[in-house]
């Protein structure tokens, strides 16, 4: 535990320093991806099922052929499952730099919410090794689409398919609208989703959701784990998982709120991206698929097994879109930001202390493999 408490104080001693730093916002990066690459084969859901993956290769699947060949190209040089362990926690990480580097305004900010966001993007990144790797190629996927950058947008998004299939339900939201909803209609649609999410998971109404109990059925998915049990913590043997909504999704909502862009007051304001293109179009694509995937992260998360995964990579727009509103939003907005950053820092102390020592493949305690 005592390797995630350094972290957090690092963390927050380099935001304190220069949230505008670059090179804080490496090193932090930096810090979380040895401590990811490094972790023993007990850390992390299902790192020890890649890991014998890995050691039992066979060249059978080739449906997402990238990750295979990850496995190939390490077998090839003849290395150990630690030396592939590391070699594709690299590459999870790299998206996320470069987006960082490249698209944020506040680069610490946005390291500093990888590594605490409810969202779990740091945390999970030891779990779901695929997922999150093409989850961070769909975010850049959708910084380039918003530069007009069309040809790395596809590259990007091709990569991210080679990682993981479900990827594929991000592709919608490449071409969704550019004018930014009303603000009215932002508030009135997240507290919407919110009482109905709150009624969902207390009347249990799974029954609302048979579709997905259908596609479940045909991928011969027991029915005992069919909704909502997924959290490190939480209602583990029921499908009211009341803590997980409040302390995971209930502020992924407020920091969407948060994100809303800030009023542009001519084309060439210094909120734009891209100088070239029309400042208010920019902030509205960005943030209209930040919403969306919030609406549907409330609904699949509640009511799924996993849910939280299927929209991951678009909620990961907060990232962008919540240090540029602390840096260009106004004095409540910035307070806002700030307390949400301060919860963030209680969470992460719940989170650790929380999950240590249950028997779901936590990532607390933590140990290296030497």
């Amino acid at each position: 535990m005592l390797v995630y408490i350094v972290l957090l104080l690092v963390a927050i001693i380099l935001l304190l320093a220069n949230k505008y730093s670059k090179e804080n916002a490496l090193f932090l990066m930096l810090m979380m991806l040895i401590v990811c690459g490094l972790r023993d084969y007990n850390i992390g859901i299902d790192t020890l099922s890649y890991v014998d993956n890995y050691k039992y290769y066979s060249n059978e699947n080739t449906s997402e052929f990238l990750f295979n060949y990850t496995y190939s190209l390490i077998h090839f040089i003849g290395g150990s499952g630690h030396l592939w362990l590391f070699f594709v926690s690299v590459l999870l990480f790299m998206p996320y730099i470069v987006a960082i580097k490249q698209f944020s305004i506040a680069p610490v900010i946005s390291a500093f919410i990888f590594l605490a966001s409810p969202m779990l993007f740091f945390f999970d990144s030891m779990n779901g090794i695929r997922q999150w790797t093409s989850g961070g190629l769909i975010l850049l996927s959708f910084l380039y689409r918003n530069e007009r950058e069309i040809i790395k947008c596809v590259i990007c998004f091709v990569l991210a398919m080679g990682f993981h299939l479900s990827s594929i339900v991000a592709l919608p939201f490449m071409f969704i609208w550019e004018k930014c909803f009303s603000y009215k209609i932002v508030v009135c649609s997240l507290i919407g989703i919110t009482i109905c999410s709150i009624v969902m998971a207390h009347f249990n109404l799974s029954s609302f959701f048979e579709g997905y109990s259908v596609l479940l059925d045909s991928m011969q998915i027991d029915a005992d784990t069919r909704f909502a049990k997924y959290a490190k913590y939480g209602e583990m043997e029921n499908t009211t998982n009341w803590k997980y909504y409040v302390v995971n999704i209930l502020p992924m909502n407020l920091i969407c709120l948060a994100s809303y862009p800030s009023k542009v007051r001519n084309k060439g304001d210094n909120r734009c991206f891209n100088k070239n293109v029309d400042c208010s179009s920019q902030n509205g694509f960005l943030f209209n698929a930040l919403f969306m995937g919030t609406i549907l992260m409330n609904i699949c998360s509640i009511s799924i097994k996993y849910g939280h995964r299927i929209f991951f990579a678009v909620v990961a727009l907060q990232l962008i879109l919540l240090p540029r509103q602390y840096v260009l939003g106004n004095r409540n907005q910035k307070k806002w930001i700030l307390a949400l950053i301060v919860y963030m820092s209680v969470w992460f102390l719940y989170y650790i202390n929380s999950i240590n020592g249950q028997r779901i493949g936590s990532t607390v305690p933590y140990s290296f493999f030497f």
